[in-house]
């Protein structure tokens, strides 16, 4: 059996399946030879399908680039970020993160409006529960590596600004 390693990697997230010890090709791979604790690794297994992408490789292979998955944890943080507002937390320039965001909007992963000059993203709340179970698991095991931890630190203190000149 054909395993994409979208498939592979959620099971292993969820704990329904385990890493064995060794894998021999990261194109074709099948239970017994699974294996590598390197999670870019299986991301990129999502890359190597035949034919047209499912959800699940088109979800893996939208968190291969770390810019997504750091945009996409921290919208599990706040309920929606600006653009700008996400491009500061992250510290890379505007139209890295505004193209990221848009290949996350094309995929069906985040939601957007305008506010006058402002856009605003929020995770699409149709997300199925498995991709939210995986961005959770992926924030917690994350939670204290760089640079995630510096993008929260980074949106917590901008929202406690923009709150504190609400007020005002």
């Amino acid at each position: 059996m054909v395993w994409t390693g979208g498939v592979v990697l959620a099971d292993v997230l969820l704990g329904k399946a385990r890493m064995p010890d060794m894998v021999t090709s990261p194109r074709c791979i099948d239970e017994k030879t699974f294996w590598q604790p390197n999670l870019k690794f299986f991301l990129r297994l999502a890359s190597h399908t035949r034919g047209a992408m499912t959800e699940i490789d088109r979800f893996f292979y939208s968190l291969m680039d770390q810019s997504r998955l750091r945009c996409l944890l921290l919208l599990l943080v706040e309920e929606e970020i600006s653009a700008g507002d996400m491009t500061q937390a992250l510290g890379l320039v505007q139209s890295k993160v505004s193209w990221h965001l848009g290949a996350l909007r094309a995929e069906g992963l985040v939601l957007d409006h305008r506010e006058a000059q402002r856009v605003f993203y929020r995770l699409h709340p149709t997300l199925p529960p498995w991709m939210r179970e995986i961005l959770l698991i992926c924030q917690r095991e994350l939670a204290d590596q760089e640079p995630f931890r510096g993008d929260r630190t980074a949106l917590t203190q901008l929202v406690t600004r923009h709150h504190r000149h609400a007020k005002t």
